[in-house]
């Protein structure tokens, strides 16, 4: 999608934000459960760890507000309205927008965007790092943020219609070219510090950049034909240092990174045709480690990668008997399905461990969940509750981890 839609959208994002804390009309309803007219709703959900959304519509007037907590209940900050971001809120307020970081309490007004020019937010799911894209006329420049405050001003360069994207440690990658000229284009990198790692020639088909560990590298995937097999136009991965090219393969169709396996430079890649598969490609050697399907046979909801192991959060079908009076389907989008964890080897891809729900659900978007971390704790969040994930239960496979039956 171009910048200037993303940037319009923003913009009217932001206005919705602005009426949604004057209050606005809701139409009157027919009730899906009671009979009559709806007259007053309440929702409230984890955006966060620790962190409350609630949306309370009474006639014509509707408020969200969200609640900050710490870890023994206290309220730390309430906020009405905004736009939640992974990661940050955005408030529209008295012709400014301020910021605010889920993952802590910090808090930043983002400059206004000159006349001209036009903005680009992101950050880290973890809330830590904030970035904020400007460009126009040709050209782009970066603000990094980390817990609020300015790490770098980065630029202006000649922008090649790029989005920057952050890697969770703050590093930032993103396509420009060499000069005003635009005769070559570049991949930039630039480390945690907000200091440039590097800018070398990459190929001019390159898209969806991203940078390594530390800035030290940058994974591109690039369209074109490239030893068959591929995904849409044959695309491909491409490695690149300071030192340039250095490896580059085709790990298969529709391939979308996942990230990195924490202090390596080893990419979790999913592929998919008609079955999702994930390979772990070590980028110092351009080697394939290992393919395997999505472990359980279902559907990967979310997935964390840990310093010994690859975390996912599966859905699987449930199999069919009584539940709460009657049998339930194996098929169709009503089927009964089970919440799964399990812990893969980065060494061959194998479950190490799991853990399995005692109860089925039906899938939906308030229970499907999705892991978050908040400093150096791990939470996995569903919109009704949240829980820390101990990595320490799960490699001594106690609290309701174990061994697949067969793997031992």
């Amino acid at each position: 999608m171009m910048i200037r839609t993303l940037a319009v959208r923003l913009c009217l994002l932001l206005a919705v934000a602005a009426v949604s804390r004057q209050g606005f009309t809701i139409p009157a309803q027919p009730g899906y459960n009671e009979p009559g007219e709806r007259k007053g709703q309440l929702r409230s959900r984890w955006a966060a760890p620790y962190v409350r959304e609630s949306t309370e519509k009474v006639g014509e007037r509707s408020v969200t507000t969200f609640t900050w907590f710490n870890e023994t209940g206290e309220v730390l900050r309430e906020v009405t309205g905004g736009i939640l971001q992974p990661g940050f809120l955005m408030v529209n307020e008295d012709e400014q927008t301020i910021v605010y970081g889920l993952g802590g309490d910090w808090q930043l007004t983002l400059p206004k965007t000159p006349d001209g020019m036009e903005s680009y937010v992101t950050g880290t799911p973890d809330g830590r790092f904030f970035i904020h894209q400007q460009f126009g006329g040709g050209e782009s420049a970066i603000d990094s943020y980390r817990d609020g405050k300015l790490v770098a001003q980065i630029g202006p360069y000649p922008d090649r219609d790029s989005f920057v994207h952050p890697d969770d440690d703050g590093s930032l990658s993103l396509l420009v070219w060499d000069s005003p000229a635009k005769a070559t284009p570049q991949v930039m990198v630039v480390g945690p510090d907000g200091k440039e790692r590097f800018r070398v020639q990459c190929e001019p088909k390159a898209r969806r950049q991203v940078a390594g560990p530390d800035g030290m590298g940058a994974l591109l995937t690039i369209y074109g034909e490239h030893g068959g097999g591929g995904g849409e136009d044959g695309e491909y991965f491409a490695w690149y240092t300071a030192e340039g090219l250095q490896h580059s393969l085709d790990v298969g169709p529709n391939a979308i990174f996942r990230g990195w396996a924490p202090g390596s430079h080893k990419a979790l890649i999913w592929t998919s045709t008609e079955e999702s598969f994930y390979s772990l490609v070590d980028w110092d050697t351009g080697k394939l480690l290992w393919m395997v399907p999505c472990p359980g046979g279902g559907q990967a909801l979310s997935i964390e990668l840990t310093p010994d192991f690859a975390l996912f959060v599966v859905a699987e079908l449930y199999k069919p008997g009584p539940w709460g009076g009657e049998s339930w389907p194996l098929e169709g989008e009503n089927s009964p399905w089970i919440r799964t964890f399990y812990a893969l080897s980065y060494q061959d891809g194998r479950p190490i461990a799991y853990w399995r729900a005692k109860y089925p659900q039906r899938l939906n978007e308030r229970n499907a969940g999705s892991f978050m971390r908040r400093g150096e704790k791990l939470y996995f969040v569903t919109n009704e509750e949240f829980t820390e994930i101990s990595l320490e239960d799960i490699t001594a496979k106690r609290n309701g981890w174990s061994e697949l039956p067969g793997e031992r």
